[in-house]
């Protein structure tokens, strides 16, 4: 068999005659596993079906050598189909650029993955799913929720981008600190599913982008290239690469224009007025409604965190909790919602609400509400995301006995658009000092809708990004609000939701999260360590009690402003979902650590708000300890947290945080250093 081998600073590539790679060697080391296929095609057929296609379909393949590269040529396939690669070396790595010919109208191209890159099972894969995940040689994510090709409505497990992965990249490395990185090189944004898949004993790296009115007279070439190389160390350093590669993005905010509230540093207190700590069942009025019933609580906690705060408020909407669009009026009125707003502003306190995104509620699950009125007379079905087949079916939270039954909008119809940028006036005029409005919309996502008649491509594709990037900018535009979404927004929309709720919580059935997006994003983007919701599901929460304190730890050490969810009497509970009737951890501990940890924070802007997260220069030795998964598996983690930063103005510093409630010490480059309890120190470097 024939091989095909190119040369760059980078590494040396290998294809076999069919075009697949067959290696990536980086210093020495083979960094790839041999792939099956070399592409894959996802079509749908005359009866809206999918077929997928792979290299394997074409009966001939031919290498030609073109300039700095070669190009793999692949027909003979039923339908008439061509595909072509061209492979390139560059001073960055191995550049794909695939093109499809001859397609056929009545059979259209929904989206492409190539080049198809495997790596083996060993080692760590950075997945930049809801901030950042290590994925182990484990088959734990098969366990969970295995992988399927992304589609209509899916939300579980993929990693659609922009979305739950705000980035557009993948890297692998072991033990030896060599691995690779790959990348989709893409400023349209296009909507992907940047994700793993499993590959008999490996695992396949998929970058499958979505084609939609990208298809001219028949032709399909990509206007981006997949950019592979060989990469030295972990994952901070395929962070760093993807850093510095999309810096001159324009999509990007200026760095360091933060709001003033995100300056001062407000500790997120997230808390019900109705109901107690979950988001379906009965609901009833609680101890923090009316909503000036909660001033006690919040500025008790204010006065003990030496810190101003910010009442995020759940379930306070006038028509039903997670009833969305509508939210407006507040539940018991304007008035009343507005006499708690200037109580809190009085001390120099915040007022944040929650709402549930583009979803449409026909019915609340929780209360009388219902749209299914007005949906029937104004037709409203046309205004929803629809499948290939026609169809329209909810994703997140619609169940009997969930939140609501309902449908998904499509933010490409002006109907829609103006309906949510309505409800977002509303609630601005009303002073409300953050509005994460696109709860559920994770990372900023819009769910692929396939209509043939919404005046978009009957297929997804990149205008579903600009449609969503238009949504976000309007309504800052034309409000001048503080937007957020769940989990942190995906690179395209930073600038316009610039302060969400993050999800690294989402990660722990798959593998241990690390602060990736914090690591490229910070020196533009700050947002809060969120509401930890749904990990009583996944983490046994009472088996190892430090995992309270060592989240904490991990959001300050990421970088992101403190969060604290509670529960009756105002105490601090383990994080949204897990019922009131559950003890809640030790204030004293949770409290000392926010404090002083909130204190350090504001101390040191220069690193902790404006700087720019490094890989520690610095051998850092301590103790370790353990959280348990609900299984009973035991997480290693180390007793002291450390990262480093660099100031704009190029000083670095390394924080190293103790969060246990005893004196510790580390060693940083065999220097002794002892480390208050529930506390942090920032060595400057």
């Amino acid at each position: 068999m024939k091989e095909f081998v190119l040369t760059c600073p980078h590494g040396t590539l290998t294809c076999d005659d069919r075009g697949r790679i067959a290696g990536l060697r980086h210093n020495g080391v083979e960094t790839a596993a041999p792939a099956e296929e070399a592409f894959l095609l996802g079509f749908r057929d005359g009866k809206r079906d999918p077929v997928i296609l792979t290299g394997a379909d074409f009966a001939a393949c031919s290498a030609g050598e073109r300039e700095g590269g070669i190009r793999f040529t692949y027909s003979g396939n039923a339908k008439g189909l061509e595909v072509g690669i061209d492979v390139s070396a560059t001073e960055e790595g191995f550049e794909f650029r695939p093109e499809v010919r001859n397609i056929p109208d009545d059979f259209p191209l929904e989206w492409i993955d190539a080049p198809a890159v495997c790596v083996r099972k060993e080692g760590l894969l950075l997945w930049p799913r809801c901030e950042g995940v290590l994925i182990d040689g484990s088959d734990r994510r098969e366990d969970y929720g295995p992988w399927h090709v992304a589609g209509f409505v899916d939300t579980f497990p993929g990693g659609f981008y922009p979305g739950h992965c705000q980035m557009q990249f993948l890297c692998h490395y072991d033990e030896s600190g060599e691995g690779l990185y790959f990348e989709a090189a893409d400023r349209s944004h296009t909507l992907k599913c940047v994700d793993f898949a499993p590959a008999g004993e490996n695992r396949r790296l998929s970058l499958q982008t979505f084609c939609g009115g990208r298809v001219k007279d028949g032709v399909y070439r990509s206007p981006f290239c997949c950019l592979l190389r060989g990469l030295t160390g972990d994952w901070r350093d395929g962070c760093a690469i993807y850093r510095d590669r999309i810096a001159s993005d324009p999509v990007l905010p200026p760095k360091g224009g933060y709001r003033p509230m995100m300056r001062r540093s407000p500790v997120i207190l997230i808390y019900p007025v109705q109901g107690e700590g979950k988001d379906c069942g009965v609901m009833t009025s609680n101890v923090f409604y009316p909503y000036p019933e909660a001033l006690p609580v919040v500025e008790g906690l204010a006065e003990k965190l030496q810190s101003p705060v910010m009442s995020l408020l759940m379930h306070w909407e006038g028509t039903a909790p997670w009833a969305p669009p509508y939210v407006w009026p507040p539940l018991g009125g304007e008035a009343l919602l507005a006499e708690f707003r200037d109580r809190l502003h009085e001390k120099g306190n915040f007022l944040g609400v929650y709402c549930s995104g583009t979803a449409w509620t026909q019915t609340s699950s929780i209360n009388d509400y219902s749209c299914e009125k007005k949906f029937e007379e104004e037709h409203l079905v046309d205004e929803m995301i629809r499948g290939p087949h026609g169809e329209i079916r909810a994703v997140s939270c619609n169940a009997p006995k969930a939140q609501r039954i309902g449908f998904d909008m499509c933010m490409a119809r002006d109907w829609c658009r103006d309906t949510v940028k309505r409800e977002i006036a509303r609630i601005s005029a009303a002073g409300v000092d953050y509005i994460q409005f696109f709860d559920q919309n994770i990372g900023g996502r819009f769910l692929p809708c396939y209509a043939p008649d919404h005046g978009h491509p009957p297929l997804p594709g990149v205008w579903q990004t600009e449609a969503m990037k238009r949504l976000y900018g309007e309504s800052v535009a034309e409000t001048g609000a503080l937007l957020g979404a769940e989990a942190a927004a995906a690179l395209p929309y930073i600038a316009e939701l610039p302060f969400s709720d993050l999800r690294s919580n989402f990660n722990w059935p798959y593998g241990e999260p690390v602060p990736a997006y914090e690591f490229v994003f910070h020196e533009y983007t700050v947002n809060f360590s969120g509401n930890q919701c749904g990990l009583n599901y996944h983490l046994d929460l009472e088996g190892a009690p430090v995992n309270m304190l060592y989240r904490i730890a991990y959001g300050f050490s990421a970088g992101d402003l403190l969060s604290a969810v509670l529960k009756d009497k105002g105490r601090i509970h383990w994080g949204w979902g897990v019922p009131w009737s559950v003890p809640e951890p030790g204030q004293e501990d949770v409290i000392s650590l926010i404090a002083n940890l909130n204190r350090v924070r504001r101390e040191h802007p220069e690193f902790l708000l404006e700087g720019r997260m490094e890989k520690p220069c610095a051998k850092i030795e301590c103790g370790n300890t353990f959280i348990l998964r609900k299984n009973g598996e035991k997480i290693v983690i180390p007793e002291v947290l450390s990262c480093q930063w660099r100031s704009p103005a190029g000083k670095r510093a390394l924080v190293l945080t103790n969060y246990q409630p005893h004196k510790t010490e580390v060693a940083v480059d065999g220097r002794g250093i002892v480390l208050e309890p529930l506390n942090a120190a920032v060595i400057e470097i």
